[in-house]
């Protein structure tokens, strides 16, 4: 059988970040998540991938990766889900000014990859561009 690929590129951002949270719920074996900066891990906290990800590990006992840059600024989101959660693995990379992407990978199946347009802005809807 043949497998069909559906490559959509998403210019809304308010339809990437419902894109986003809705394929973050349809996890059933592994999320994995790559942060470009410590303010995408804040925004994201805010529209709720932290909380949805905690649920998904916990109660459907969802493997959780992230890859992050090292920061105080999200020391205790990290502590939190660390303390809280054995099925959530956070490791930590250097921050580079051209990583400029957030990635979402879901039972290896499904991707979400959206740009970085303005890190400085504090909305997840602001700060991103194109999705795909």
């Amino acid at each position: 059988m043949k497998k069909e690929w559906i490559n959509t590129f998403v210019r809304n951002s308010a339809k990437a970040q419902a894109l986003y949270l809705d394929t973050l719920k349809s996890a059933s074996k592994e999320i994995l998540l790559i942060f470009p900066t410590t303010n995408a891990l804040v925004r994201q906290e805010k529209i709720g991938v932290i909380q949805l990800s905690k649920e998904a590990a916990k109660g459907r006992k969802v493997k959780v990766r992230i890859l992050m840059p090292v920061s105080k600024l999200a020391e205790h989101i990290v502590q939190s889900l660390k303390q809280q959660l054995h099925n959530i693995d956070i490791r930590f990379i250097e921050q580079t000014s051209s990583t400029e992407t957030t990635i979402l990978v879901v039972d290896r199946k499904a991707s979400l990859v959206m740009e970085l347009k303005d890190d400085s802005k504090t909305t997840f809807i602001e700060a991103i561009g194109i999705s795909t």
